[in-house]
């Protein structure tokens, strides 16, 4: 049976909102190994907006009677994450960056949990 634009809507849905999860829990976890309270704090706020864009998929899939996918990483999944958090707290310390820059890493970390999250390029649109 080939998927409708419905399914493959649904789909998108539930991937963003999987996309999101991921993001914050990247976020929560930079934000328990960053030391500076000023960082901890901006990166929180971070994972508040991410926490925020989740609930607005949740509501949208909700609305049109869609449930939300399983929200469970793997073994690889888990692994990317540590590596991302890992890095970015190493780039941090070892660079000794403000928190503006700190924002800007964090969001190019979670573009690319994204990316490998979803499996969608930033650069074409669609599955690889």
């Amino acid at each position: 049976m080939k998927p409708t634009n419905h399914d493959a809507f649904m789909l998108g849905l539930q991937r963003a909102w999987l996309a999101e999860q991921a993001s914050l829990r990247i976020y929560r976890d930079l934000a328990r190994r960053e030391k500076s309270p000023a960082r901890q704090k901006v990166l929180l706020k971070l994972a508040e907006s991410e926490q925020q864009h989740a609930d607005r998929w949740a509501n949208r899939l909700w609305g049109l009677d869609a449930s939300l996918p399983t929200d469970h990483e793997n073994l690889a999944q888990r692994h990317r994450r540590w590596v991302l958090v890992q890095s970015g707290i190493e780039n941090a310390e070892d660079k000794n960056i403000d928190s503006f820059t700190i924002s800007a890493l964090a969001h190019f970390l979670i573009g690319a949990a994204k990316t490998i999250i979803t499996g969608l390029s930033p650069w074409k649109r669609g599955p690889r």
